[in-house]
């Protein structure tokens, strides 16, 4: 778990779109990849003000011993919060709250938080239902759960690697708002400060990737990609919907109830998105 450059780039547009503030609760506690200049050079150059500090506090990170990299107080704060905790299943990284986010979350912790923040949580926890009910128990109404997750290349990083349409989906079928995904490419090897491809995501748009679609060539030389997401909690939403696969239901609803009617998978075609908005 931990926040490198494209969680802080959607970390700040997010924060652009709505600025944060209140209580924030990170599963698990986030390793930051970067110092405090990358952090201030990014939010200059997508023009977000970051809160000031008396100082800033660091903590060391065996991924890149040789950067003076801030911790996830500093992160936090910086980025507008007034507190922030953690919980995990094990207290190895001191967490603030020992629970385990398979099992549902007791009352007290619910309705609580302005932001839950998954940074690359909960592909390591079995029970997914589980863990987006517990988001949304958690969170205060207007609150926001913010994902940033797995897609494609991660073998054995967890258990699972999620698809955009798995959480469009699941937040828009239990009345969330504010719903804004990004589709964000990563090349290999991994170089600290190196920019990623971000694209906005809209349902549908990456229908002719479902089988075997997603290669270096189409990708524009990407080898590992990513989802990230938001939504905002309303007051009529819920969290206990359990909803139909998008892709499913307009199907259905073309073939007016015959289902006996295939579907043919469009032919895939090279990578048609827009040029990456945030580029050196």
């Amino acid at each position: 778990m931990g926040v490198a450059l494209p969680s802080l780039i959607l970390l700040l547009i997010e924060h652009k779109a709505r600025p944060f503030s209140g209580a924030t609760l990170q599963l698990g506690r986030q390793d930051i990849y970067f110092d405090y200049e990358t952090f201030e050079e990014c939010a200059r150059k997508l023009g977000v003000t970051l809160k000031k500090l008396d100082q800033t506090t660091h903590r060391a990170n065996e991924w890149i011993p040789t950067t003076k990299t801030i911790d996830d107080q500093t992160f936090f704060k910086s980025l507008g919060f007034d507190v922030f905790y953690s919980t995990d299943a094990s207290d190895y990284e001191q967490a603030d709250f020992i629970y385990d986010f398979n099992q549902p979350m007791p009352t007290e912790m619910h309705n609580r938080f302005e932001v839950v923040f998954d940074g690359g949580a909960i592909e390591h926890l079995f029970h997914i239902p589980n863990a987006l009910f517990n988001i949304n128990a958690l969170l205060k109404v207007g609150g926001r759960a913010i994902h940033h997750s797995p897609t494609h290349n991660y073998v054995d990083h967890g258990f699972y690697c999620f698809q955009p349409t798995l959480y469009f989906d699941y937040y828009e079928a239990n009345a969330y708002t504010e719903l804004r995904g990004h589709f964000v490419g990563l090349t290999l090897p991994f170089k600290q400060n190196e920019v990623p491809k971000i694209f906005p995501y809209s349902p549908g748009m990456l229908e002719s990737f479902s089988v075997g679609g997603i290669t270096r060539e189409r990708c524009l030389g990407c080898e590992i990609i990513m989802t990230t997401f938001s939504a905002a909690k309303a007051a009529a939403s819920t969290g206990s919907v359990i909803h139909t696969q998008r892709r499913y239901r307009e199907w259905w609803t073309k073939a007016k109830g015959n289902l006996a009617t295939p579907h043919i998978a469009p032919t895939p075609a090279p990578l048609n998105l827009p040029v990456p908005w945030f580029a050196t």
